[in-house]
């Protein structure tokens, strides 16, 4: 198929995993502070920040992914 991954930017970490599992991606998560270069002010805890593969980019030829989820969470890793 030519489908394209969408952009999981502003959305919670179910969604990203279902996305995953669904199109036999292997996705991680990373928690990130506001030291990190993926921190964004105006999206809410939880949420993801930044992915590591482009929003476009065709499902067939990515493996593996990674998201930054902005959140108290952190501090648990």
């Amino acid at each position: 198929t030519n489908s394209t991954l969408p952009s999981f930017i502003s959305k919670d970490k179910e969604t990203a995993k279902k996305y995953c599992d669904e199109n036999n991606i292997e996705c991680s998560f990373t928690y990130i502070d506001e030291n990190s270069q993926y921190y964004k002010e105006d999206i809410a805890e939880d949420l993801i920040t930044y992915q590591s593969i482009n929003a476009g980019t065709l499902v067939r030829n990515i493996s593996s992914i990674e998201f930054y989820i902005k959140g108290a969470s952190a501090l648990l890793d």
